[in-house]
């Protein structure tokens, strides 16, 4: 079959010679395709997902995401790509969500990235021309981004994917709620985990100026430029370690874990866990800004003149 073919079924449509896509919206209930083509569906709904017709007896992935901005998606990202990968070698594939606009075109458009290594425009242009209507939301694009950046997969020791986790999920909700932290403070640990099983460098960075004892680790900082301000869309925060603008006149770091001795409030002095000595603050509502003007939401800076540079 050519390069693009199309086959309507529905909305079937071949991508590629040898992939096979459809699109379905909500309205299209899974109870009404009869295509013994299918041998893998991978569905991402919001609240639950539709049964798979038991006449398709096909391998079934599901993903429980909402189609706004700030939902993780990325997280699903390579196991989306596994299962359209291995489904693609053993029948056909349908992606299932809602509308069949956002979220079932992000996955598509990831795994054409991972496998020929190409961008997120031509990723979504190659799905575009069999089906012109899909469009990812914004924050599902800057995901995209993200893996692009990750050589298509998911680096927790990326500095960009670290801040990912940190701003994300607090971007999600219009208010603050503090159960949120919890979660954040498990994922940090579990990103320098990942950093520790994957040797990466985590020397002791600073030291209380006081009673000497080790604050922060080098994997723990979050370099940032005079003025602006460090996110996770932002690329430049790979090279400012190399290219010799990183600020020094106020420290971030992601939440730290004898940071937690200050929950429940949500901002005040950061103190040394030993002397006490005041070394800096935290804000997890407004964000510190650090005297070059930079902000970083939530925030964690350090007072340079406080702690030592091993």
């Amino acid at each position: 079959m050519s390069e693009c073919e199309s086959m309507r079924f529905g909305t079937k449509i071949y991508i590629q010679s040898i992939e096979y896509f459809e699109f379905i919206s909500a309205q299209q209930q899974l109870q009404q395709l009869s295509s013994p083509l299918i041998s893998h569906i991978s569905i991402s709904h919001s609240i639950s997902t539709p049964p798979t017709p038991p006449h398709l007896k096909a391998i079934r992935n599901a993903f429980l995401v909402d189609d706004v901005a700030h939902s993780d998606l990325v997280s699903f990202f390579s196991s989306a790509a596994d299962f359209i990968e291995d489904g693609q070698r053993k029948g056909n594939v349908l992606v299932h969500c809602h509308f069949g606009v956002s979220r079932s075109a992000t996955l598509v458009a990831c795994f054409l990235m991972r496998k020929y290594k190409i961008t997120v425009d031509e990723a979504l242009y190659r799905i575009k021309i069999k089906r012109p209507s899909i469009g990812p939301n914004k924050g599902f694009i800057s995901q995209m981004l993200l893996y692009h950046t990750m050589n298509f997969t998911i680096q927790k020791s990326n500095i960009l994917y670290k801040l990912y986790k940190l701003q994300n999920q607090n971007s999600s909700t219009t208010y603050f709620d503090i159960s949120n932290v919890e979660e954040v403070f498990e994922e940090v640990e579990e990103i320098l985990q990942a950093d520790k099983d994957a040797h990466i460098d985590s020397e002791v960075a600073y030291k209380c100026k006081s009673c000497r004892v080790s604050l922060i680790h080098s994997n723990e900082l979050i370099p940032h430029e005079s003025g602006k301000n460090p996110h996770w869309t932002n690329k430049d925060l790979l090279s400012l370690s190399y290219n010799g603008n990183q600020c020094n006149k106020g420290i971030f770091t992601i939440p730290l874990k004898w940071m937690k001795e200050f929950l429940p409030h949500v901002e005040g002095k950061l103190l040394c866990f030993k002397c006490r000595a005041k070394i800096g603050a935290f804000n997890w509502v407004k964000g510190c800004v650090c005297p070059c003007g930079s902000k970083m939401h939530p925030g964690f800076c350090f007072v340079p003149s406080k702690v030592d540079r091993c």
